[in-house]
Formats: C-alpha cells, structure tokens, sequence
C-alpha cells in the first residue's frame, strides 16, 4: 500500500503574494508526485461553483453552503485520491479562508458554529498536515493587491475595516492547527525561497 499524501494548504489575504508562491512551487515541484488545486473551484463542478460565488449576490447561508459543497466535492473527486494513492496536495485556500473571509468579515461571526460543524463532517480525516499562511499587514497587502492588476473580485473592493477583519479571522482559525507563517513583506526571492523550504521540509522532498 503506497504511503499517504500529505496536504499542505496555503493561505493569506489580497496581495499577500500567495499567488507567487503558488506559481513558483508548481515551476519547481514539476516532476514531483505532487499536484496542485485551488478552492473555491477544483473540479468541473467546483469551478461553476466558484464562478457563482464570485458573480452572484446571494444570502449567507446559501453562500456558505455553496463554499463547503464545492468542498466536498472537491475533496471527494481529488483531494482524497490523490493523498490515498500517495500524491502530496498543494491547495491554493482551503476552509480557513471561509473562515476568515466570511464567518468572521463577511457575517460579523453569523453562522460560526454552523460553518463548524459543516465543515468537520465535510473535511473528516482529510485534515491538512499543514497551513502556510503569507503574513503581511492589510493595508500594505492591500494597496500591492490593487496595484497588480489581473482579475477583481468584490471580496477585493471592500473597505480596509473587511481586510482587517480576515486578517484576525485568519489568526483566530489557526489557533487550534498546525501551521507556520512566513513574513511576507519580505522581498519576493526571500518569500518563495522560504516557501519552497518549508514544502520541501515537509513533503521529504
């Protein structure tokens, strides 16, 4: 039986340069047994999921519901094979950016308990060994975020006040898990070298 997975999660507000972490390991783990996937999104279905999400205004609790049925079957149709047949996973968020972005943010901490149970029986065993969080003030993340360019979504426009917001969401989800955090207002070579260690590290290879 081939030795299981391990799941890494990274995750950070706008403009933390996760999205360069993300670009840099999958240039540098290629070859590896090691795949990579974002959330919301994954799988054909999480993908129309995502794009509901982002284009629709709808209630919190049928958002939220759109957030973990786009995770279990995310977790369903990838996550769980892959780490079953041996292959390390590298998510691009995960349940601590539902967390922080709209239990705590979003609904001023409506539906937290919910959001807790819900998404205990939709993640089971398949518990991430590790979250690497890009740490960086809002306010300097989200100026970078604004000046980058590419796609806009309304979780970016929000006021500074929504940003700090997730950031504590952020801090408050990971008190009870396994994670590290990397200072990301260091300068992008320092901040993917020390990316890249820590996967490394972690996945032995």
């Amino acid at each position: 039986m081939a030795k299981r997975g391990k799941f890494l999660v990274l995750e950070g507000g706008e403009g933390s340069g996760k999205g360069t972490i993300i670009t840099h390991l999958q240039n540098v783990l290629k070859g590896e047994n090691v795949i990579f996937t974002r959330e919301p999104g994954g799988t054909p279905l999480g993908e129309k999921i995502r794009t509901l999400i982002f284009d629709e205004k709808m209630s919190t609790m049928s958002e939220l519901l759109q957030f973990e049925s786009s995770r279990a079957e995310h977790l369903e149709k990838v996550i769980i094979p892959a780490l079953t047949r041996g292959t390390h996973v590298i998510c691009d968020r995960f349940d601590a950016s539902t967390y922080a972005y709209q239990i705590c943010a979003q609904w001023g901490r409506k539906h937290a308990e919910f959001f807790g149970m819900v998404n205990a029986e939709v993640v089971g065993s398949a518990i991430p060994d590790l979250y690497i969080f890009c740490d960086i003030a809002p306010k300097e993340a989200l100026a970078r975020r604004m000046s980058a360019g590419g796609e806009v979504t309304h979780f970016d426009t929000q006021e500074i006040d929504y940003h700090k917001k997730v950031y504590r969401g952020y801090k408050e989800f990971f008190k009870q898990k396994r994670f590290v955090a990397i200072d990301a207002t260091m300068g992008i070579p320092q901040v993917v070298a020390l990316a890249e260690k820590i996967v490394r590290n972690e996945l032995e290879i």
